[in-house]
């Protein structure tokens, strides 16, 4: 039996301003990582701590990320109990790998973990991530490298994974994807974006089958250290974008109670609705009727919206 992908709940009036906030943006990371095709199915996890007790919130483990809303994201306990109810499990796998972050980092505010195709491949190689691309210079000596153990973290194996994190902001997981971390989701999710599109570069390279050419150590230094001299402002000028795109393609991602984005036609489902052009076309190819009146259309789309 189908699950409702999103439960009315007392969250949108019990939240604090704060926390509100935080399950907005934290939302609309899982529909940009969808957007972004960094998504597994309704694997792999992000989280945000909350301020105050150590609260997280995590994604319901049965959730494509597409169909992630603020509302029916899960908050967690330092402990791993669910604090309110849900129509899905906890996902807690993601809770054994998040927590030990949380714990060993106070300054952290969210955590990434991703397994995309380009990420796993670089995890695979012996050199890790290369300075092959300009964009690459953002991690230059700033990524770190956990060997894999096995898909659950075990309490000796989160102290080695706070540990591998160090000071950097991201983490290979050998044979097994991408650890990313900033204070807020916003940074987070910036550093992911670009840490993605540095390995799908370095594997579009070296797919190429020619000698890769890396930036040398002495352009590389000079070049860093004027990263971070600037403050390498990860997300304040692209997330409030990123928002602006992402109520384009699926509006209503800022209200709490969102209904979910879904369309049936015999039990086939249309995942994003973006413009009434692409809503046409889903419903030409899905009814094959080749005339549609608009004012249909944009009653489905406000329906659903």
């Amino acid at each position: 039996m189908n699950k409702p992908v999103t439960t009315p709940t007392a969250i949108a009036a019990s939240a604090s301003d704060a926390e509100r906030a935080l399950r907005i943006d934290l939302a609309a990371a899982y529909r940009l990582a969808h957007h972004f095709q960094m998504d597994d199915l309704i694997y792999t996890h992000f989280s945000a701590r909350l301020p105050g007790g150590g609260d997280m919130l995590l994604n319901p483990y049965g959730l494509l990320f597409e169909e992630i809303t603020a509302s029916s994201l899960i908050r967690v306990s330092k402990t791993g109990e669910m604090v309110g109810t849900s129509d899905y499990e906890l996902n807690y796998f993601g809770y054994k790998i998040h927590e030990p972050i949380y714990r060993f980092k106070p300054s952290i505010g969210s955590v990434m973990h991703t397994h995309t195709r380009a990420a796993i491949a670089v995890s695979c190689l012996e050199q890790g991530l290369m300075p092959l691309s300009q964009m690459s210079l953002f991690y230059y000596r700033q990524v770190g490298y956990h060997a894999y153990e096995g898909n659950y973290f075990k309490a000796d194996e989160q102290r080695r994974l706070a540990d591998c994190l160090g000071q950097h902001k991201a983490v290979f997981l050998r044979n097994h994807g991408l650890l990313v971390v900033g204070e807020t989701v916003a940074e987070c999710f910036s550093r992911l974006y670009y840490l993605e599109q540095c390995c799908r570069i370095q594997v579009d390279a070296l797919a190429c089958g020619g000698k890769p050419v890396t930036i040398g150590e002495a352009v590389a230094e000079p070049m860093i250290a004027q990263y971070w001299k600037l403050g390498m402002p990860f997300s304040q000028r692209e997330w409030p974008a990123l928002l602006r795109r992402l109520d384009r393609l699926a509006a209503g991602i800022r209200r709490l109670g969102v209904r979910p984005l879904l369309l049936c036609n015999q039990s086939n489902y249309i995942n994003r609705i973006t413009t009434l052009n692409y809503c046409f076309w889903q419903i030409r190819e899905r009814t094959k009727c080749m005339r549609v009146d608009l004012a249909a259309i944009t009653r489905i789309v406000n329906s659903i919206t």
